[in-house]
Protein backbone atom coordinates (compact mmCIF):
# COMPACT_ATOMS: atom_id res chain seq x y z
CA UNK A 1 0.00 0.00 0.00
CA UNK A 2 1.31 3.46 -1.24
CA UNK A 3 0.29 6.23 1.11
CA UNK A 4 1.74 9.55 1.51
CA UNK A 5 1.50 10.37 5.28
CA UNK A 6 1.62 14.23 5.42
CA UNK A 7 0.27 16.99 4.46
CA UNK A 8 1.44 20.41 5.67
CA UNK A 9 -0.36 20.35 8.75
CA UNK A 10 0.84 20.41 12.29
CA UNK A 11 -1.48 17.04 12.88
CA UNK A 12 -3.08 15.67 10.08
CA UNK A 13 -1.04 12.13 8.97
CA UNK A 14 -2.52 9.67 6.13
CA UNK A 15 -2.16 5.69 6.86
CA UNK A 16 0.61 4.34 5.98
CA UNK A 17 2.86 1.33 5.71
CA UNK A 18 6.84 1.03 5.23
CA UNK A 19 8.20 4.52 6.02
CA UNK A 20 11.50 5.91 4.96
CA UNK A 21 11.24 8.72 7.33
CA UNK A 22 13.97 11.77 7.47
CA UNK A 23 13.35 13.61 10.63
CA UNK A 24 12.14 17.04 9.70
CA UNK A 25 10.35 16.22 6.59
CA UNK A 26 6.88 15.86 6.06
CA UNK A 27 6.69 13.97 2.80
CA UNK A 28 8.28 10.07 3.51
CA UNK A 29 8.01 7.30 1.46
CA UNK A 30 6.18 3.79 1.47
CA UNK A 31 6.65 0.95 0.37
CA UNK A 32 4.17 -2.52 0.32
CA UNK A 33 4.30 -4.33 3.55
CA UNK A 34 1.49 -6.63 3.73
CA UNK A 35 0.24 -9.03 6.63
CA UNK A 36 2.71 -8.70 9.13
CA UNK A 37 2.03 -8.76 12.46
CA UNK A 38 1.88 -5.54 14.34
CA UNK A 39 3.15 -6.50 17.28
CA UNK A 40 6.35 -7.79 15.37
CA UNK A 41 7.30 -5.05 12.85
CA UNK A 42 4.51 -1.77 13.29
CA UNK A 43 6.77 0.65 11.31
CA UNK A 44 6.31 -1.75 8.44
CA UNK A 45 2.29 -1.95 7.78
CA UNK A 46 -0.20 0.49 9.42
CA UNK A 47 -3.05 -2.25 9.56
CA UNK A 48 -6.33 -1.84 8.37
CA UNK A 49 -10.45 -2.66 9.22
CA UNK A 50 -13.21 -2.93 7.41
CA UNK A 51 -14.02 -4.06 4.07
CA UNK A 52 -11.86 -5.06 0.69
CA UNK A 53 -13.03 -5.84 -2.25
CA UNK A 54 -10.41 -8.28 -4.51
CA UNK A 55 -10.22 -9.08 -8.04
CA UNK A 56 -11.62 -12.16 -7.39
CA UNK A 57 -15.17 -10.85 -6.73
CA UNK A 58 -17.25 -12.12 -9.11
CA UNK A 59 -18.66 -9.13 -10.25
CA UNK A 60 -15.17 -9.15 -12.38
CA UNK A 61 -16.80 -11.68 -14.65
CA UNK A 62 -18.59 -8.83 -16.32
CA UNK A 63 -15.84 -5.98 -16.02
CA UNK A 64 -13.54 -4.71 -18.66
CA UNK A 65 -11.04 -3.58 -16.56
CA UNK A 66 -10.42 -3.17 -13.06
CA UNK A 67 -12.19 -1.11 -10.65
CA UNK A 68 -12.32 2.56 -11.58
CA UNK A 69 -14.37 4.42 -8.75
CA UNK A 70 -15.06 3.58 -5.14
CA UNK A 71 -17.84 5.59 -3.14
CA UNK A 72 -18.92 6.00 0.58
CA UNK A 73 -20.53 8.48 3.11
CA UNK A 74 -20.03 7.77 6.76
CA UNK A 75 -20.51 9.76 10.04
CA UNK A 76 -17.72 11.18 11.44
CA UNK A 77 -17.22 9.60 15.04
CA UNK A 78 -15.90 11.24 18.02
CA UNK A 79 -12.69 9.45 19.61
CA UNK A 80 -11.21 9.45 22.94
CA UNK A 81 -8.10 7.95 24.89
CA UNK A 82 -4.43 8.84 22.39
CA UNK A 83 -3.59 9.21 18.54
CA UNK A 84 -5.88 8.58 15.88
CA UNK A 85 -7.45 7.22 12.89
CA UNK A 86 -7.93 7.68 9.45
CA UNK A 87 -11.35 6.63 7.73
CA UNK A 88 -10.70 5.90 3.84
CA UNK A 89 -12.68 5.07 1.04
CA UNK A 90 -10.16 3.79 -1.56
CA UNK A 91 -8.83 2.15 -4.75
CA UNK A 92 -5.56 -0.25 -4.58
CA UNK A 93 -2.98 -0.70 -2.10
CA UNK A 94 -3.80 -4.01 -1.17
CA UNK A 95 -1.93 -7.21 -2.15
CA UNK A 96 1.13 -8.07 -4.52
CA UNK A 97 2.21 -5.44 -6.64
CA UNK A 98 -0.48 -3.41 -5.64
CA UNK A 99 1.87 -0.81 -3.17
CA UNK A 100 0.09 2.55 -5.26
CA UNK A 101 -3.52 3.88 -3.61
CA UNK A 102 -6.19 6.65 -4.62
CA UNK A 103 -7.71 7.20 -1.54
CA UNK A 104 -9.97 9.96 0.36
CA UNK A 105 -10.83 9.93 3.88
CA UNK A 106 -10.75 12.07 7.16
CA UNK A 107 -8.35 11.82 9.86
CA UNK A 108 -9.53 12.12 13.22
CA UNK A 109 -6.89 12.87 15.95
CA UNK A 110 -7.07 12.96 19.99
CA UNK A 111 -4.26 15.34 21.16
CA UNK A 112 -2.22 14.10 24.07
CA UNK A 113 -3.61 14.41 27.69
CA UNK A 114 -5.77 16.85 26.86
CA UNK A 115 -8.63 15.06 24.59
CA UNK A 116 -9.68 17.45 22.06
CA UNK A 117 -10.20 16.39 19.15
CA UNK A 118 -9.05 17.41 15.46
CA UNK A 119 -10.72 16.26 11.94
CA UNK A 120 -9.29 17.06 8.61
CA UNK A 121 -10.02 15.62 5.45
CA UNK A 122 -7.38 14.78 2.89
CA UNK A 123 -6.79 13.05 -0.54
CA UNK A 124 -3.84 11.03 -1.82
CA UNK A 125 -2.19 9.20 -4.73
CA UNK A 126 1.00 7.32 -3.83
CA UNK A 127 3.21 10.15 -2.31
CA UNK A 128 1.13 13.39 -3.40
CA UNK A 129 -1.09 13.89 -0.73
CA UNK A 130 -3.71 17.25 -0.60
CA UNK A 131 -5.65 18.09 2.02
CA UNK A 132 -9.20 18.90 1.67
CA UNK A 133 -10.16 22.90 2.45
CA UNK A 134 -13.63 21.66 4.04
CA UNK A 135 -15.21 21.75 7.58
CA UNK A 136 -15.54 18.71 9.30
CA UNK A 137 -17.28 18.23 12.93
CA UNK A 138 -17.73 15.32 14.99
CA UNK A 139 -21.34 13.46 13.34
CA UNK A 140 -20.99 15.20 10.11
CA UNK A 141 -21.60 12.90 7.49
CA UNK A 142 -19.03 12.93 4.84
CA UNK A 143 -19.20 11.51 1.45
CA UNK A 144 -15.76 10.37 -0.23
CA UNK A 145 -15.72 9.48 -4.02
CA UNK A 146 -12.23 8.35 -5.97
CA UNK A 147 -12.69 8.14 -9.69
CA UNK A 148 -9.98 6.45 -12.07
CA UNK A 149 -10.00 7.66 -15.67
CA UNK A 150 -6.74 5.74 -16.24
CA UNK A 151 -4.24 4.40 -14.60
CA UNK A 152 -2.69 7.24 -13.56
CA UNK A 153 -5.49 10.00 -14.10
CA UNK A 154 -8.16 10.36 -11.62
CA UNK A 155 -10.03 12.87 -9.76
CA UNK A 156 -11.71 13.19 -5.98
CA UNK A 157 -14.71 14.35 -3.99
CA UNK A 158 -15.00 14.85 -0.64
CA UNK A 159 -18.99 15.86 0.40
CA UNK A 160 -19.71 17.43 3.83
CA UNK A 161 -23.07 16.36 3.67
CA UNK A 162 -24.40 18.16 6.76
CA UNK A 163 -22.72 21.43 5.84
CA UNK A 164 -22.43 21.59 2.00
CA UNK A 165 -19.30 22.26 1.65
CA UNK A 166 -17.27 20.07 -0.70
CA UNK A 167 -13.82 19.93 -1.91
CA UNK A 168 -13.04 18.15 -5.33
CA UNK A 169 -8.92 17.94 -7.06
CA UNK A 170 -7.86 16.27 -10.42
CA UNK A 171 -4.82 14.37 -10.39
CA UNK A 172 -2.43 13.85 -13.16
CA UNK A 173 0.77 12.37 -12.15
CA UNK A 174 3.96 10.69 -12.41
CA UNK A 175 3.40 8.46 -9.51
CA UNK A 176 3.25 4.80 -10.20
CA UNK A 177 0.03 3.58 -11.28
CA UNK A 178 -2.64 2.90 -9.51
CA UNK A 179 -3.26 -0.96 -8.98
CA UNK A 180 -7.23 -1.42 -10.07
CA UNK A 181 -7.63 -4.72 -8.25
CA UNK A 182 -8.97 -3.79 -5.06
CA UNK A 183 -11.45 -1.34 -3.87
CA UNK A 184 -11.55 -0.52 0.29
CA UNK A 185 -13.53 0.97 2.78
CA UNK A 186 -11.77 0.73 5.89
CA UNK A 187 -10.42 2.33 8.72
CA UNK A 188 -6.29 2.37 10.16
CA UNK A 189 -4.55 3.81 12.94
CA UNK A 190 -2.31 7.43 11.98
CA UNK A 191 1.41 7.27 10.74
CA UNK A 192 4.30 6.69 13.18
CA UNK A 193 2.18 4.99 16.23
CA UNK A 194 4.49 4.26 19.73
CA UNK A 195 4.49 0.33 19.45
CA UNK A 196 4.36 0.22 23.31
CA UNK A 197 0.66 2.32 23.40
CA UNK A 198 -3.04 0.84 21.75
CA UNK A 199 -2.64 2.18 17.62
CA UNK A 200 -5.80 3.85 17.70
CA UNK A 201 -8.42 5.46 20.51
CA UNK A 202 -12.04 4.57 21.05
CA UNK A 203 -14.05 6.25 18.83
CA UNK A 204 -17.45 4.30 18.90
CA UNK A 205 -18.65 3.02 15.40
CA UNK A 206 -17.60 3.61 11.78
CA UNK A 207 -20.45 3.01 9.65
CA UNK A 208 -19.93 3.22 5.71
CA UNK A 209 -23.55 3.53 4.02
CA UNK A 210 -24.25 3.38 0.07
CA UNK A 211 -20.66 1.56 -0.93
CA UNK A 212 -20.07 1.21 -4.15
CA UNK A 213 -17.46 0.25 -6.53
CA UNK A 214 -17.35 0.49 -10.39
CA UNK A 215 -15.89 -1.25 -13.10
CA UNK A 216 -14.24 0.25 -16.45
CA UNK A 217 -17.47 -1.35 -17.75
CA UNK A 218 -19.95 0.74 -15.64
CA UNK A 219 -20.70 -2.35 -13.82
CA UNK A 220 -21.10 -1.35 -10.07
CA UNK A 221 -20.71 -3.86 -7.24
CA UNK A 222 -21.69 -3.65 -3.13
CA UNK A 223 -18.35 -4.83 -0.59
CA UNK A 224 -21.18 -7.63 0.51
CA UNK A 225 -20.72 -10.32 0.21
CA UNK A 226 -17.89 -10.79 -1.78
CA UNK A 227 -15.83 -8.24 -0.18
CA UNK A 228 -12.91 -9.44 2.27
CA UNK A 229 -13.58 -8.62 6.20
CA UNK A 230 -10.14 -7.11 7.60
CA UNK A 231 -9.08 -6.90 11.03
CA UNK A 232 -5.66 -6.52 11.81
CA UNK A 233 -5.45 -3.50 14.16
CA UNK A 234 -3.78 -5.33 17.57
CA UNK A 235 -2.69 -4.25 21.01
CA UNK A 236 -1.21 -6.95 22.67
CA UNK A 237 -2.45 -9.57 20.74
CA UNK A 238 -6.16 -8.46 21.28
CA UNK A 239 -8.02 -7.22 18.25
CA UNK A 240 -9.41 -3.67 18.81
CA UNK A 241 -11.77 -3.59 16.10
CA UNK A 242 -14.44 -5.70 14.65
CA UNK A 243 -15.60 -5.58 11.15
CA UNK A 244 -19.27 -6.45 9.64
CA UNK A 245 -20.58 -6.29 6.07
CA UNK A 246 -24.11 -6.21 4.60
CA UNK A 247 -25.04 -5.70 1.19
CA UNK A 248 -23.37 -1.54 0.88
CA UNK A 249 -23.16 -1.31 4.58
CA UNK A 250 -19.62 -1.71 6.34
CA UNK A 251 -19.49 -1.47 10.38
CA UNK A 252 -15.98 -0.88 12.09
CA UNK A 253 -16.40 -0.98 16.20
CA UNK A 254 -14.18 -0.41 18.53
CA UNK A 255 -13.82 -3.03 21.00
CA UNK A 256 -11.53 -1.56 23.91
Amino acid sequence: MRLNSALASSFLFVPIVLADYRPGEHQPRFSNSVNKNINDAWVDQVPWAGAVLPESNEACLFRTGGYTAAIGSFKVPSASGNLGIAIMVGIGGRGAQCSTTFAAGVNVLVTSNSNVVSYAGWATWGDRTVSANIGISSGDTIRASVYLHSATIGDVLLENLTNGETFWDYFITNEPAVCQRSAEWVVTPLANYPPNEKPIPKFGEVTFEDATAKFASEASVMPGPGANIINEIKFNNTLLTTATVYKSTVVIASTT
